[in-house]
């Protein structure tokens, strides 16, 4: 909970981060979804819309409505936060097939994207680059539905693994292949043999194949994000080729950042290529 009130204080303190963010660089953000505790829910959906409001009643467990009020809370105080807007100021607006974006009301251009799944949240912003993220719970698969995920080649890499690497090979290519859907903005809509990703721990995350989208695999970066046990993540940035550097934005950052150090990040950054600077 403490990473919700510190983006409160971010927010209520007129923009801490406000053009903070650089174009080589892209915030990525992990929360715990569990925090909003009962007690802590009416305080959390103080940003929501009455559309968020509405989504959140449709969940039948109450579990589920928290996480969701938990995520779409946290997205509003950080995007918010980044153009100095009060969370419940900031305007959206969706694409055909409802991906969030800056509403032009906004005066001001950012990219980002959310994924969460189970107890967790991760966000990714950009000033300049279309992004898509997604994360997901590693846990026992059902078999006859994994080949409907993957290209055939993807299949085919998958099967050749070592059984004992097989399950979270296969959600690290599965959030490989959801978050690039996401950056484009269609979802799953976007046929999914259309394209082939890396498949195993030894291949950096790429794309290296690609149908039907207008660019080619070398305009976009894949990055393997350090989740905590036992979810996996990917993030996918239309990048055209440029470097860029993860920024990893954590709760002892956010309390950094409240007392006026935003420079201060404790994570170290990942490369283009999946590997990590400063790590033997």
């Amino acid at each position: 909970m403490a990473v919700l009130i510190a983006l409160y204080e971010l927010s209520a303190g007129g923009g801490v981060m406000r053009d903070g963010l650089s174009a080589d660089i892209i915030d990525i953000w992990i929360w715990n979804l569990e925090e909003a505790s009962t007690s802590q829910a009416p305080y959390l959906a103080t940003p929501l819309t009455a559309r968020e409001l509405d989504a959140a009643a449709r969940f039948v467990h109450e579990r589920d409505r928290r996480r969701y009020i938990a995520g779409r809370s946290g997205l509003r105080r950080i995007v918010g936060s980044y153009l100095g807007i009060e969370p419940n100021r900031l305007s959206l607006s969706y694409n055909a097939y409802g991906k969030p974006r800056i509403a032009a009301s906004n005066g001001r251009m950012l990219h980002f994207n959310l994924s969460h799944c189970g107890g967790m949240a991760a966000l990714a912003v950009s000033s300049c680059y279309q992004v898509g993220i997604d994360i997901e719970e590693v846990r026992p698969l059902k078999e006859d539905n994994v080949s409907r995920f993957l290209s055939p080649k993807e299949e085919t890499a998958l099967a050749a693994l070592p059984a004992a690497q097989y399950r979270r090979a296969f959600y690290s290519v599965w959030t490989r292949k959801e978050a690039f859907v996401k950056a484009i903005g269609v979802g799953l809509s976007f046929p999914l043999d259309a394209f082939d990703v890396t498949v195993g721990d030894g291949l950096p995350p790429r794309l290296e194949r690609l149908d039907a989208d207008g660019n080619t695999p070398a305009d976009w970066s894949l990055f393997d994000l350090e989740m905590p046990h036992p979810f996996v993540g990917t993030l996918a940035a239309l990048t055209a080729g440029k470097h860029v550097t993860l920024n990893y934005r954590d709760e002892n950052a956010l309390l950094f950042m409240s007392n006026g150090h935003p420079e201060r990040n404790d994570w170290p950054p990942h490369q283009n290529d999946g590997s990590q600077a400063g790590l033997s």
